[in-house]
This record gives C-alpha cells, sequence and structure tokens, in this order.
C-alpha cells in the first residue's frame, strides 16, 4: 500500500529537529497562547490562595518563604477542602505534571536528546493522564486479549499487563476464562503452537493453575502476597497464548450465575437425600448419580405418562416408599440431566394432569420426615407451664377433694401442621386427688 512510516530512530531525530514551542505554525501559536492563559489564571488562583491563607493564618507563622508548599499551604479547616474539589484537583495535576516534565527533561538531557518544553508538556500530562485513569472488566478484556499486547515489538511492560490484573482483580481471570476461546491465537500465526487447539489447551491449563493459587489466597489462612502470581497465572499467561484477532464481542463472565445455580441445586439434592436416607444408605452423591438417573426419573414420570390418571397411584406409592414430597417429585425433574432429563417430559404435561396429580397427593396421608414443627413445642412449653388458679392453700387444708387437670399430651398430633386430622380425637381428661 505504499504507507509511510516512521522508526525509532527517525521519530527521535523529528523530536530533534522540531522548532521549539511546537513550531511555527498559526495553529501551534493558538495552541501557546492558550496554554499560557491558562498557566496564568492557575498562577492567580495560588496567589489569591496564598493571600486568603496569610490574611487568615497571618498570626500563626504560616507562609514563610522558606517553608514547603505542604506547610504554606496547610489546610487549616475543612471548609478549605470540601466544596473546593476543582481547584485542588487543577493544583494536583498541575504539580504532578510539573513534576513529570522535570524528569522527562533530565532523562532525555542525560540521554543527549534535545526536546522541546512543548513536547515534554504533552508526555507529562498524557501521562498523568494516563496513571489515574482505571479500566473497566471489559477494556481489560480487549487489551489483554489483544494480539499487539504481546507483539515482539509491543511496549506494554509486564508490570503494565499485571496493573490491568489490578484494576479489577476479582473479574479480570473470570472474563478472560469467559472469552478464552473467542479469539484467534497470534501464537498460531508466528508458530508458537501447531495449532489452535493447543494453544487453547494451553490457555486452559494456566486458568486451572490460577485457580489453585486462588484457593491460597481465599482459604482458611489467607496469602494476599500471591495476588501478583494469581495475575500472572490466571490473566497474563493465559492471555499470552491466545491473544489475537477476536471472533465477536466480548461477553460478561457467565460464572455468577452458574455458581449460583450450582450452589442451589446442592442445597435441593441435600434436602431430598435427607428424606430419601430413611430408607436408603446411599450418600448424596450416590443419589445423584445413581438414584435420580436409575430409577427415580423414570419412575416418577413414565406411569403417569403411561397410564394418565392409573399412573398417579404408582407414582405415590414409590414417593411414600422413599419418604418423598411433592416438592421433592420436582426436584427430581429439575435434577435430571442429559438422556435422562425427564424436565421436559415434566413440562409437557397436560395443567389437567399436574392438577389431579396434585389433588390426589393432597387429599390422601403420607409419611412426612420431618421434625417437629414450632407448633409442637410451643404445645410442649404450655402444658409443662404450672396452673396459676391453685385453690388457697389455707381454705383447703385439710379438705380432700377432686381437681380435673387438663393435660395436653405431648405427642399431640392434632397441633402438627404435617398431619391431617381424619377424625376429631376426644378431649383426654384425667382425674386425680390432691392432698394438701
Amino acid at each position: 500500500m505504499k504507507i509511510k512510516a516512521i522508526d525509532e530512530d527517525g521519530f527521535l531525530q523529528l523530536l530533534r529537529e522540531m522548532p521549539a514551542n511546537g513550531g511555527s505554525g498559526e495553529a501551534a501559536q493558538k495552541a501557546l497562547i492558550k496554554k499560557q492563559e491558562e498557566e496564568e489564571k492557575l498562577t492567580l488562583a495560588i496567589e489569591d490562595l496564598g493571600k486568603a491563607l496569610k490574611e487568615k493564618y497571618k498570626n500563626n507563622k504560616i507562609g514563610e518563604k522558606n517553608d514547603l508548599w505542604t506547610t504554606k499551604y496547610d489546610p487549616m479547616d475543612l471548609s478549605e477542602i470540601c466544596g473546593n474539589k476543582g481547584q485542588i484537583e487543577k493544583l494536583s495535576n498541575w504539580l504532578d505534571a510539573n513534576t513529570l516534565r522535570t524528569r522527562i527533561m533530565g532523562i532525555a538531557k542525560n540521554e543527549g536528546i534535545n526536546i522541546t518544553p512543548s513536547v515534554s508538556d504533552q508526555l507529562s500530562y498524557g501521562k498523568s493522564a494516563e496513571k489515574s485513569m482505571t479500566l473497566k472488566p471489559f477494556d481489560i478484556t480487549a487489551r489483554l486479549l489483544s494480539g499487539s499486547t504481546f507483539a515482539e515489538n509491543s511496549r506494554i511492560s509486564l508490570d503494565e499487563k499485571i496493573k490491568y490484573y489490578f484494576d479489577d482483580h476479582d473479574f479480570t481471570p473470570l472474563m478472560i476464562q469467559e472469552n478464552y476461546l473467542n479469539t484467534f491465537p497470534s501464537s498460531v500465526t508466528n508458530g508458537r503452537f501447531a495449532s489452535h487447539l493447543d494453544a487453547v489447551a494451553a490457555a486452559a491449563d494456566a486458568i486451572a493453575d490460577g485457580d489453585l493459587v486462588d484457593k491460597k489466597i481465599r482459604g482458611t489462612q489467607p496469602q494476599w502476597s500471591l495476588m501478583p502470581f494469581h495475575g500472572f497465572m490466571s490473566s497474563i499467561i493465559p492471555s499470552s497464548y491466545i491473544a489475537g484477532q477476536g471472533l465477536g464481542r466480548y461477553n460478561f463472565t457467565g460464572f455468577l450465575g452458574q455458581n449460583s445455580k450450582r450452589n442451589k441445586n446442592i442445597r435441593l439434592l441435600e434436602e431430598f437425600h435427607s428424606h430419601a436416607r430413611l430408607s436408603i444408605s446411599a450418600t448424596h452423591d450416590e443419589v445423584r448419580l445413581q438414584y435420580l438417573p436409575l430409577l427415580m426419573s423414570y419412575k416418577l414420570i413414565d406411569p403417569i405418562l403411561a397410564y394418565k390418571e392409573a399412573g398417579i397411584d404408582e407414582v405415590m406409592e414409590l414417593m411414600d416408599n422413599y419418604h418423598l414430597t411433592k416438592d421433592d417429585w420436582s426436584v427430581a425433574m429439575d435434577l435430571s440431566v442429559g438422556d435422562k432429563s425427564y424436565a421436559t417430559k415434566a413440562k409437557n404435561l397436560s395443567t389437567g394432569m399436574k392438577s389431579m396429580f396434585t389433588r390426589n397427593y393432597n387429599k390422601t396421608s403420607h409419611p412426612v420426615p420431618y421434625m417437629k414443627s414450632a407448633a409442637m413445642f410451643t404445645a410442649k412449653a404450655t402444658a409443662a407451664t404450672p396452673p396459676t388458679d391453685i385453690p388457697d392453700l389455707v381454705e383447703t387444708l385439710g379438705e380432700e377433694r377432686e381437681v380435673e387437670v387438663k393435660v395436653e399430651d405431648e405427642n399431640d398430633l392434632t397441633k402438627d401442621k404435617y398431619v391431617k386430622e381424619t377424625t376429631k380425637p376426644a378431649d383426654k381428661k384425667t382425674k386425680r386427688k390432691r392432698r394438701f
């Protein structure tokens, strides 16, 4: 395409030959005038601030010529900081830029490079703005997965790449893991890896190693000093393997949603196992791997699919044998996956069949693997409370009388909301004689 390009030596030579103040063109002159006006405004603002402080603290020996700025303009009141954000930021940026400008000019002089003040100002202001910029997760992902970041002629140092990780150390590894398959690696083009699959496999191994480091950091004895190493293993190394041309837009990490779903399924499986373990000796892992796919799923749905209403009794009999509830039936459908998944079949049941199953289950009694409800403990505590209306001891002294005391059985199932009452039981009363 015959596009003219300049190398590093040519760029340095251009800087040496560049005229003072950025040249004599009209645009350069306007830029110079604008910059001078801004510096004059800033100088006037600093002088006004100094005069105000001297006037306010003239008896406190503040404002001596030989004092440092940190002492000379040290705020004495909160009002000097709050509400003055714009001036403080201007002053901070001006101090940073001038410090960098002095360092740049000193380095250039030592290296024998003639840099004009305008060029050093541009470099210092640009570096100051870059230093205060924090990247977002998508920006970090785009930079780390860009082929230019890890190219041989790249000027991005390892420290700068680690800084990308620390801009958001929680999401950066997750974003790399989510999108490392979404590039065509430059490492395949330059011959570092023989194929795309080899590069992806190497990146996956590095991500797995990063997870091991993360466990050390977030373990029972956190080792936060490993965070730079974690950033190197979880983000920098895998990115160096698969950085290249993006094949589409980068996606937000799906780990958060999948981890929430995983925790929910674990909780449901543990509840299912706590009910079924009254009839089986399997662990919850064995229930998930063997009972659910090979026994529970098709025994809990196939009879209804095959025999409609006539198959409901068979399903309920199996549920009673394993102490399963109606909620456990839904869990068994949701936890089935792959070829043994019956969740779709359960959703295809007609509304009328689902309602009939629910009605038949609710109108019959079932063994429920629950502990005593709160109502039972309340009833027990009430029965243990001594009566308050005991006859006066003086009046009943020497008398013998029958006192009827109503005793509530602590095992009274009528107080349990999980047990349905078929016939109203008769009140139990006992009579006993009391002597005083």
